[in-house]
């Protein structure tokens, strides 16, 4: 029976959609590295394969790359404090973190964009200035690309990774702590454009959409541009439903209910509230009295 080998379903997919080697390679693994994943002479890592995917809108679940010991013990802490994070409990982070520290020093590792990229949100959640967890976004994300938010929105062809989506986030969510808004909105539109008009694998588009239309609900609300921040809040909890994403519904529609009771469309705000405190309830957590930021879901 004939395989269909890694390296021929990258270089497939990367024709279809019209990108060269050096504008998917960019920031991810330098052009001869994927030209020789392509031609199938090495096997990528699955960090380099995942980023590839996320790039070209692939499912990166289609292939098992063998991957060694260490880099499987780096993935398992960094989901696990990419999950504490995403919870909110900061009581067990510091822990978690002390304990990377301990093995990454046991086991030398050159500074990846995640491991710089959970230390700035770490900083944002122990209530460092934004100032300074906004130098350390910026810091990870220029391990892979140098744009400035204002380029890549210009550049029709630039391709975008996962964590490069949810550092930008974490960049405009610090610009709205600096009352920067103009910046942030501009990050948040340009990130929802984004998902608009890419083709990407349907299951990694719902794993930050909602969070970035609930991002800009919340910030238009504040601008009072009511109906626009209506019409986010409903595509982000449309998407929730769909792919059942349970973290960030309950936001989504406390959200919503926010802004039909600033359109004083009382009834339906009340059972949107209702709606979002029984899912809080589900998920033991307490429905926040005012609308903040989010920065990942899961």
């Amino acid at each position: 029976m004939a395989k269909y080998m890694v390296g021929d379903y990258i270089y497939d997919l990367r024709k279809q959609r019209g990108y060269t080697q050096e504008e998917l390679a960019e920031g991810v693994c330098t052009t001869s590295t994927l030209s020789k994943i392509e031609n199938g002479g090495r096997t990528p890592s699955s960090a380099t394969y995942e980023a590839l995917m996320q790039r070209l809108g692939g499912q990166t679940s289609l292939f098992s790359c063998f991957v060694g010991k260490r880099e499987l013990e780096t993935d398992r802490f960094c989901r696990e404090i990419l999950s504490m994070m995403a919870r909110n409990e900061p009581e067990y982070l510091e822990a978690a973190l002390e304990e990377y520290r301990i093995w990454t020093g046991e086991h030398p590792l050159t500074e990846t964009q995640l491991m710089l990229y959970l230390g700035a949100v770490y900083h944002t959640i122990v209530g460092e200035k934004p100032e300074k967890v906004l130098r350390e976004l910026y810091r990870a994300l220029r391990i892979t690309t140098k744009e400035d938010v204002r380029v890549w929105r210009k550049a029709d062809r630039r391709l975008l990774t996962y964590d490069e989506i949810v550092i930008w986030n974490n960049i405009a969510i610090q610009y709205k702590r600096l009352k920067m808004t103009g910046r942030a909105c501009d990050i948040w539109y340009g990130l929802k454009d984004y998902f608009h008009v890419r083709m990407m694998d349907e299951e990694e588009r719902a794993k930050m959409y909602p969070v970035i239309l609930y991002n800009l609900s919340v910030v238009l609300s504040e601008r009072k541009s009511y109906e626009e921040a209506l019409l986010y809040s409903e595509m982000g909890i449309g998407m929730c439903v769909r792919f059942g994403k349970l973290f960030p519904l309950p936001y989504l529609l406390n959200q919503k209910s926010r802004v039909l009771l600033a359109l004083e469309a009382y009834n339906d705000a009340r059972e949107v509230r209702s709606q979002s405190e029984l899912i809080f309830r589900v998920m033991k957590k307490e429905n926040p009295d005012c609308a903040g930021e989010m920065s990942i879901a899961f």
